[in-house]
Formats: C-alpha cells, sequence, structure tokens
C-alpha cells in the first residue's frame, strides 16, 4: 500500500526503430526536431520542477556510430524470426538503409542523449528492449527475446547502466515473456491501462471511439493504481498517454488538460499513483505547444505537492517503494 500519491513519467524513446516497419521515412523530421528541441525541453521542464522519469530507450539506440552494435546483435539462429519479416529492422542493414552516410543514422541513435538524460537528477534509463522487439508477433519465441533483452542489458552495461525497468513495444505483454525479463533482472515494467472500456470485448472500432473520449472526458473513471506483481515482475501500470497537440483538434485541449489534472488529484488524493507516458518524437512537431501543455502538467503536479503531498517517482522507484511496503 502507497503512503503517499505519486506522478510517474515514462517515455518510449525508440527513434526510428519504432516505426520503421511503416515504410516512411516522414518520421525522420519529427525525430530530428525532438532530439533538437523537444528533448532538451522537456528535460529543462524535469529539472524545474523535480520530475523523475523513466527513460526507455530502444538498446539499439545505445550507440553513438552504427558499427558499435554489431558486437550486441543476437546470432542469425536467434533472431526474430517474425511471420510478417518486414517487422525485423535487421532488413535495414542489408538493405543499406542506415548507412553512416548522411543524417538517417541520426534517426536511429541517442548515444550522445544518454549524457544529456542522466545528468538531469532523478532521469532512469529503461530498457524498451534491444530491436523494438513484438512479444504478441506471430513465428518469434521467447527465446528470441530472451537474446534481445540480453542484448539491450549488455549495451546498456557497457554504459554503465543497470536495466531495472522495462515497457514492451507496443505494449503487448504476455506472462511468458514477464518472466523471462525477470531471470534476466529486470524488476519492473508499464503495464497496459486497466479500465472497463480496455477489459471489455467490445468491438474494436467502438473501443477505439471510447478510448479517444476518454482523453478528453472522465469515461473510464481515474486509473489511478497500487502497483501489483505479475509474472515476478512490478506492474506500474499506465493511466493516461499524453497526446500530442493536434491544430485540427485543437479547441478540445482544455479538455484534454482537465482530464489529466482530474487524474492527478484523484491519485495524490487517494494515495494511488498516476501514470502519464508519451514518445518523445511525439512532440517533434508543435514542439512549443507541447511542452507549454506539459509545462501545465507539472505546473499542477507541484500544486499537488504542496496541497496533498503527493510526489514524483519513476518506474524504477515506484517499485522500490511498492517492496519496501
Amino acid at each position: 500500500m502507497l503512503n503517499n500519491g505519486y506522478f510517474c513519467v515514462s517515455l518510449d524513446m525508440e527513434l526510428y526503430w519504432g516505426v520503421h516497419d511503416t515504410g516512411s521515412f516522414e518520421y525522420f523530421e519529427n525525430i530530428k526536431s525532438a532530439r533538437e528541441k523537444a528533448i532538451p525541453g522537456m528535460l529543462e521542464l524535469f529539472n524545474k520542477y523535480g520530475v523523475h522519469t523513466t527513460w526507455a530507450i530502444v538498446g539499439a539506440a545505445f550507440a553513438r556510430k552504427l558499427n558499435e552494435l554489431d558486437k550486441y546483435i543476437p546470432s542469425k539462429d536467434l533472431l526474430p524470426t517474425y511471420e510478417n519479416e518486414i517487422r525485423s529492422p535487421y532488413h535495414l542493414f542489408e538493405e543499406n538503409v542506415i548507412d553512416e552516410d548522411g543524417e538517417r543514422p541520426s534517426a536511429f541513435l541517442a548515444g550522445n542523449e544518454l549524457e544529456k538524460i542522466m545528468s538531469v537528477p532523478h532521469q532512469e534509463i529503461g530498457t524498451h528492449t534491444f530491436s523494438h522487439y513484438y512479444c504478441n508477433e506471430p513465428g518469434q519465441s521467447v527465446e528470441q527475446f530472451k537474446a534481445d533483452l540480453k542484448a539491450a542489458i549488455a549495451i546498456a552495461k557497457d554504459n554503465q547502466i543497470e536495466l531495472k525497468s522495462i515497457v514492451y513495444p507496443k505494449n503487448e505483454i504476455d506472462v511468458s515473456y514477464l518472466e523471462a525479463s525477470s531471470k534476466l533482472g529486470i524488476e519492473a515494467y508499464r503495464g497496459i491501462e486497466s479500465n472497463w472500456i480496455y477489459n471489455s470485448n467490445l468491438p474494436l472500432i467502438i473501443k477505439k471511439i471510447l478510448r479517444f473520449a476518454d482523453a478528453y472526458f472522465p469515461i473510464s473513471g481515474a486509473n489511478c493504481h497500487e502497483p501489483v506483481i505479475n509474472g515476478g515482475l512490478i506492474n506500474v501500470c499506465a493511466s493516461r498517454i499524453l497526446k500530442p497537440y493536434n491544430q485540427k483538434l485543437s479547441f478540445l485541449e482544455s479538455f484534454k488538460l482537465k482530464r489529466i489534472k482530474g487524474q492527478m488529484k484523484y491519485a495524490a488524493k487517494h494515495n494511488k499513483f498516476f501514470h502519464i507516458w508519451w514518445h518523445p518524437h511525439n512532440f517533434g512537431a508543435f514542439t512549443e505547444q507541447n511542452l507549454k501543455t506539459l509545462e501545465e502538467i507539472l505546473k499542477y503536479f507541484e500544486k499537488l505537492q504542496e496541497d496533498y503531498g503527493m510526489q514524483s517517482a519513476n518506474i524504477g522507484e515506484l517499485a522500490t517503494i511498492f517492496k519496501e511496503n
């Protein structure tokens, strides 16, 4: 049981590894903008308001040059054998999509950002697997996942980072993969939102409509929780994804903020955690507006700190608090 309300932030920093299978290069500009403006802006705000954050980074992105990855990539017999081969990022090397020339490697490599992130207090480096691994994709196996996670752990260790928290790509979660992660030293993960919309058997189109509406209006409830154990890992499940600014939906921005603040206040008053997450590249477009929204949320956290004693904790810290209680 938690003795305080907690505000938790996690970021899925996947760069182009997370969208390589879309067949589109439109994300390059967003990723570039996120690295130049959004990420420094986020770090400045996290430092200003004392916000503890988990950065779940794709392991392959830890490198500073592509050839550094050679020593970490799993052996060929342990690469993911997805039925849909395009899901695997390793074809990018064969097709020279990410050669060392031009700007494209910068959309795949975040090694230089690691030092900036770690220079800000209370920023946890977590893992988003090594290759943005899909745990529910047909054709792959737990053994292949373990090889992938071992690669992520190895490259992190060589950067003086001990991984304790994981965010599974696309939020694809299976108990066998949780257990495998636990055996490799991972302690906590971000589970999917747990509410009646996500847990229902409604048609997918209806669930999508309800989830969209729920981002602006309190349809599913507060979605604030306490950590629980699942598959040997501590589940610090998501409460809300922070939708990026959308010019066409700008008239809904005030409702989005009101929805988030209502959830935060519930967590503060009832000794639960509120866990908000997003992708850094989501801030690559309309960066100024997105950072303004983020600061409004963090200012409200500061108010809840004063009014209710709410605290900030990243995924790893919440797991530790749970174990100690």
